[in-house]
């Protein structure tokens, strides 16, 4: 019994991550995408934009 239901908590936990890398995932695309219809409305800020952010390489392009 008690085997059980620590199996599902780990499953649940795993479920959990997995939607949680989907979700930004989504969001990013999303983001790309308004970027990309709307032509790139925040060009000035761009620059200064990517040097402050730290730069995560995107394994999805």
């Amino acid at each position: 019994m008690h085997n059980k239901q620590v199996c599902n908590q780990k499953q649940i936990s795993l479920k959990l991550k997995e939607r949680k890398k989907f979700q930004v995932y989504e969001e990013l695309t999303i983001k790309r995408f308004s970027d990309n219809v709307l032509g790139k409305p925040r060009k000035t800020s761009s620059s200064t934009d990517s040097s402050s952010r730290p730069s995560t390489p995107l394994t999805f392009e």
